[in-house]
């Protein structure tokens, strides 16, 4: 089997480590920070305070895969029905929602001319653009309320983007289909729900100890693969990689990089710079993430829901709060509620220096929502320097340089979150895809 060096120990790397080495291969991992990237949980006080992702999501069975052979069944800790109910907030109030029609049908977040509006979805011309934001696309399928209301602040709350600058085959590849084949978005969303699914399969969950307990436990089992040490240069000698650190260096048969782009590009600019200039452009915007704490008193309104959006046309920094109590209860103490409130994307850009300023900002935003008149009796937060890549306009050339430099480098694969999707689901099932490639040939 084949010696293989993996950069980088977020989930990614971690995953990808796991499962070369399940497959037998001489495995290596090098990460310079605490395994797990932007999974992060503190314990304090009885809070379990998720600081990064609050909650996994399995559509496909991998992750639950995972998780069963890393011995984590027992801790897993399944979503509350607060789940089905979500928010969004439309003149500082919220209005509540469940993912339906006849919810949405029913809802006072949008004017009766904006739902009106959906019905005409079906008879809007298609637009063959070769590239087009996912602002542009619903808007001629769906209307400007309905973007301003729904689409963009669910998609800034996954992908704290712009959505008049994230690409359309990017982030929303299924419906740029769709409208090309039927003409009709509503056609696509009525052919999913006819799809039967497994329940199991559709998972919501976290663990007793919060999201860390899945990396933790990877960097675990890989204890002695795994090396705390910064790489410092790649370089191609004969068929071999190899990977200097500011410790060693080491020769590799393979190597896969799952470093942030904006590290890889420093590393490959020699090799490839027009890679390196792809990767060293990819935006990663800034992201504070805020856990408070109250009284149960305190809290005026206890709806039991997932939490809340804030669209960008409300002019709040407050992207959106999640309801980690109601979803995960036992994350609190008893007679406690716990929030996690998220700012920053690219629509509002957070230095350093305004960390303080924009916790008290969203802090008061919240409680302006919620009604809430006390003091947080608690509070904690992680600011995230480059948190989520966008998938902007002009991704493509991208992905088209780094299929290029991996033909020319056969042994040399890159991946991670910029390629194979931002979700810690997608990462695992794509790390597990990339072990068997780099191991099937020696397996024949």
């Amino acid at each position: 089997m084949p010696s293989i060096g993996v950069l980088g120990g977020g989930i990614s790397g971690l995953a990808a480590a796991w499962f070369l080495k399940q497959r037998g291969a001489e495995v290596t991992l090098f990460e310079k920070e605490t395994p797990g990237g932007a999974i992060r949980t503190e314990l304090k006080n009885g809070l379990v305070l998720d600081l990064g992702p609050n909650s996994l999501r399995d559509k496909s069975g991998e992750l639950l895969q995972l998780i069963s052979e890393l011995g984590l069944k027992d801790e897993m800790l399944m979503i509350s029905k607060a789940f089905e109910t979500r928010s969004i907030v439309r003149n500082s109030k919220l209005q509540f929602i469940k993912p339906s029609l006849t919810s949405l049908l029913r809802t006072d977040l949008l004017s009766l001319k904006a739902k009106l509006r959906f019905f005409a979805e079906p008879f809007q011309p298609i637009k063959k653009k070769q590239e087009e934001s996912v602002g542009s696309f619903l808007r001629r399928r769906l209307g400007k309320e309905a973007v301003n209301y729904l689409a963009d602040p669910i998609l800034s709350g996954i992908y704290a983007g712009d959505i008049d600058k994230l690409s359309k085959t990017e982030i929303l590849p299924e419906f740029a289909r769709y409208e090309s084949e039927y003409g009709s978005l509503f056609l696509s969303i009525l052919s999913k729900n006819k799809i039967k699914s497994d329940p199991q399969k559709q998972a919501v969950f976290n663990f007793r100890n919060g999201l860390q307990t899945l990396p933790n436990r990877l960097a675990e089992k890989l204890n002695k693969e795994l090396i705390h040490t910064k790489v410092t240069c790649l370089e191609f000698v004969d068929d071999h990689v190899k990977v200097t650190t500011e410790n060693d260096i080491y020769f590799f048969d393979q190597v896969l990089s799952c470093l942030p782009a904006y590290v890889l590009s420093s590393l490959i600019c020699e090799y490839a710079p027009g890679l390196s200039n792809h990767l060293e452009k990819i935006h990663y915007p800034a992201v504070l993430s805020t856990c408070v704490t109250y009284l149960n008193k305190d809290i005026p309104n206890n709806t039991d829901a997932f939490g809340f959006l804030v669209p960008r046309i409300e002019g709040f920094d407050l992207l959106g709060a999640i309801w980690k109590s109601n979803i995960f209860p036992s994350h609190a103490p008893e007679g406690q509620k716990q929030y996690t409130l998220l700012a920053g994307g690219a629509h509002k850009i957070i230095q350093k220096n305004e960390i303080t300023e924009t916790q008290n900002k969203i802090i008061q935003e919240f409680s302006r929502i919620m009604n809430i008149n006390a003091e947080p009796i608690h509070s904690d937060h992680m600011y995230w320097e480059n948190a989520i890549p966008q998938q902007n306009l002009g991704y493509w050339k991208m992905r088209s340089e780094v299929s290029d430099f991996m033909k020319m480098h056969k042994n040399f694969t890159i991946g991670g979150n910029y390629l194979w999707g931002v979700s810690i689901p997608d990462c695992i099932k794509q790390a597990k895809l990339t072990a068997q490639q780099l191991t099937w040939s020696n397996m024949k």
